[in-house]
């Protein structure tokens, strides 16, 4: 068995609509001796456009 565990960075602004995702970084933590992986650009991977979405999903409720 691994244990990985994924780190993640959101820097958002606050736009006329809601908030917006402007760029997010992520770090894949492992166990004990071996260091986390460098910070990389992931506001293109699955989880930025979940939040994207997720954001989207809260500025079409708002009134």
């Amino acid at each position: 068995m691994v244990l990985l565990q994924r780190f993640h960075w959101l820097f958002l602004t606050k736009t006329a609509d809601g908030w917006e995702l402007v760029q997010m970084f992520s770090i894949q933590g492992r166990t004990e001796a071996q260091p986390p992986t460098p910070p990389e650009e992931s506001r293109d991977s699955f989880i930025g456009e979940a939040i994207r979405s997720w954001l989207q999903d809260c500025r079409s409720r708002s009134w």
